[in-house]
């Protein structure tokens, strides 16, 4: 139902063909990011569930929380398609609208004081800068949708942060709130949920719609060393450091 892509080149056809009331929004994880170590690419996940489930796993949820949040700031992330800048460099020349639609939590995790800073700051040392479709929205709390034993998402910096509520009730409230209704939402996600919860925002709004299955993270082929998840988690644990691939490789020859 939505096109599987590896890359964003396929893309830039759309970019050009589109009008300034399209809306384009792109996923965080997976998509616009990742982590430069193996074991957050889903090449590593069953070894790192393994790992965490067995040394992280059964602390206290404080120490839990904050070894987590140790781990977000210090674990390096890279780009995740060389493609990208100049993706966003035709968005910028055409003038068209662009935003981010991430289903990170907002609020405080252990050391982190508020999510959507350090996601946004992130996403700015990467050069990736959504503020710019919406500057007079810079944050917004979506509580018009019906309340959740979990936080309501927000609108921040041009990022939506749907937390736990479905990215199109999130996407949906929000641009039902600025009153803004485009003619095109052309939306990329790595997970088909997400594609289909917009898809259906759009379908009660009467919003033309274009979703891609982006999928590039998950074509990566090759092994993950269980002793280099094993030294990163256990010296996380003993020194509240993150090791990088290449360090925790070191220290074990």
């Amino acid at each position: 139902m939505y096109p599987i892509i590896h890359d964003f080149s396929s893309l830039n056809s759309l970019v050009e063909d589109s009008t300034p009331d399209t809306l384009f929004i792109f996923d965080v994880d997976y998509v616009l990011l990742i982590p430069q170590d193996r074991v957050f690419w889903p090449v590593g996940r069953d070894i790192a569930l393994k790992l965490y489930n067995l040394l992280i796993d059964p602390l206290p949820k404080d120490l839990r929380e904050k070894l987590i949040s140790i781990t977000l700031q210090q674990a390096k992330v890279q780009l995740m398609d060389e493609g990208l800048p100049f993706l966003f460099s035709q968005l910028l020349a055409k003038n068209r609208k662009f935003i981010a639609l991430t289903a990170c939590d907002v609020g405080q995790r252990g050391e982190i004081e508020k999510l959507e800073d350090w996601r946004c700051n992130q996403l700015k040392e990467l050069g990736f800068i959504f503020d710019i479709s919406f500057p007079q929205q810079q944050r917004i709390v979506l509580d018009q949708l019906p309340a959740q034993p979990y936080s309501y998402p927000v609108f921040q910096e041009g990022v939506i942060f749907s937390t736990n509520y479905p990215k199109g009730e999130a996407l949906g409230a929000f641009l039902d709130l600025i009153s803004f209704k485009p003619d095109l939402i052309i939306f990329i996600d790595d997970k088909i949920e997400h594609l289909q919860s917009v898809h259906k925002a759009t379908k009660v709004r009467h919003i033309n719609y274009r979703g891609f299955h982006f999928r590039k993270a998950y074509s990566v082929e090759g092994s993950l060393d269980e002793k280099i998840v094993e030294m990163q988690y256990k010296h996380l644990l003993n020194n509240l450091r993150w090791l990088s691939d290449q360090e925790a490789k070191e220290l074990l020859t």
